[in-house]
């Protein structure tokens, strides 16, 4: 039982969390015009795959699965999990690279790292993972 209350509260919380992230992102100009916030917005939708498998994970423990459906089972649960782990490790990645760049030339900072070049890094970012 408290298995399946963790998985669950983490997977509402991460739920919750991400989904405020977003929307505030996306309601509020002063947000929608800061660079950075675009990694912020790819990070919690690559944190929002892991809502399925934290929800569900914990149910497979009360369910018997035969040999056929426990590995579409455990697809459906675990691909999600391991490409928001991705998702969001390259997506670091290239936040650091942002700061990186954001400290060693900030007189250049607003030429380099223009709202396209920060697309074009998550763009690449999911490709790379899907």
């Amino acid at each position: 039982v408290t298995i399946v209350f963790l998985g669950m509260f983490s997977g509402l919380t991460n739920l919750f969390g991400n989904s405020l992230t977003i929307i505030a992102v996306l309601r509020f100009k002063q947000l929608r015009d800061v660079i950075s916030n675009r990694f912020i917005i790819s990070l919690s939708v690559g944190d929002l795959l892991c809502v399925p498998g934290f929800i569900l994970f914990p149910l497979t423990i009360y369910t018997e699965h035969s040999v056929m459906t426990g590995r579409i089972w455990g697809l459906v649960i675990q691909i999600p999990i391991i490409l928001s782990f991705w998702i969001s490790g390259l997506t670091l990645v290239a936040i650091s690279i942002d700061r990186v760049i954001a400290v060693s030339k900030p007189m250049m900072y607003r030429r380099i790292m223009t709202k396209r070049m920060a697309w074009l890094m998550i763009a690449i970012v999911w490709v790379l993972i899907i």
